[in-house]
């Protein structure tokens, strides 16, 4: 197996940037003074979702005042917002900002000056939330799913309580700070109801794919020195930090089965090619109900998986 580079995932910030604020706000309020004076008022902007032409949607959010035109909040999955999948990823929290800035701007919903650019690009802004992924590459589809589930059955994560989900497990799922997830990327994209705009490969690639996440929230960006943006340029930094946490998983050394070699029956060959293929339906539900049981005993392979 191999396993890819940290990549970032879904992101909250907040930056300097010229914008009007109504163009990005679904509706606002005008609060006057306790005595009802509009004399002196407060404008609050609410957030507005942005869809993409991949149908993936990033919130814009004015935090305005009179004083300050330029504050913006922005939160969502910047690389599906701008590449429709998030099966491949960005390594650079920086870059993918700068990213989703320039497409900000040919939308015409911000207009950054070269100095405001500089700026995000030096890391100069806040972040609240973020998420970071990192993909382990397997060579069959077969060997994920087993990863999978030994993952589920024997891992334990120190100091943290394991929370099992039919495609996956949290350590620390219910933490106000930060918690991790594993789950089976091939799963995840056929659950998900806009996986037809997942190219074919890759969908092949996610199903070789056990996707590893870390969502950490503010007060532990904190305590990490990640709270802002130019704690993020190193990404060498970056990368070796959190593959340490994700390293910290104990998991039992897996001898990892090779269905194509394994399956010598004639029969449960064919139902293989079929499951792989998609083609079971031609079997009846009783027949599937017992190639389950027994493909699980035989092979270690899950087939509600495929």
């Amino acid at each position: 197996m191999k396993k890819n580079k940290i990549e970032i995932d879904y992101i909250e910030i907040v930056i300097d940037i010229n914008h009007e604020p109504e163009k990005v706000a679904s509706c606002y309020q005008i609060i006057s003074d306790e005595s009802y004076s509009f004399d002196e008022f407060e404008i609050k902007y609410r957030p507005k979702k942005i869809i993409s032409e991949f149908d993936s949607v990033i919130k814009l959010q004015s935090l305005s005042s009179k004083d300050n035109k330029s504050k913006l909040k922005i939160t969502g999955n910047f690389y599906k917002w701008l590449y429709g999948h998030n099966v491949t990823g960005c390594e650079s929290l920086i870059d993918l900002v700068l990213l989703t800035i320039d497409k900000l701007k040919k939308l015409e919903l911000v207009d950054p000056t070269d100095e405001q650019l500089e700026t995000i690009r030096l890391g100069r802004f806040r972040i609240y939330n973020v998420d970071i992924k990192r993909d382990i590459i397997f060579e069959s589809k077969q060997n994920a799913i087993q990863y999978l589930s030994t993952l589920k059955a024997l891992s334990t994560y120190p100091k943290q309580k394991k929370t099992i989900f039919e495609n996956g497990i949290y350590f620390g799922f219910t933490s106000k700070r930060w918690s991790m997830c594993n789950y089976y990327k091939g799963q995840e994209i056929r659950d998900k109801p806009n996986r037809s705009k997942t190219s074919l490969e890759l969908k092949a690639l996610a199903d070789l794919m056990i996707r590893q996440e870390i969502r950490i929230r503010s007060k532990q960006l904190r305590t990490w020195d990640l709270l802002f943006g130019h704690q993020w340029l190193d990404l060498n930094y970056i990368d070796k930090f959190f593959s340490n946490k994700l390293e910290k998983i104990y998991i039992p050394k897996i001898i990892f089965k090779d269905a194509k070699s394994n399956i010598t029956n004639k029969s449960d060959r064919k139902f293989y090619n079929c499951l792989i293929n998609g083609d079971i339906d031609s079997y009846s539900k009783s027949t599937i109900s017992r190639k389950r049981k027994h493909f699980l005993d035989s092979y270690n392979i899950d087939i509600n998986n495929f």
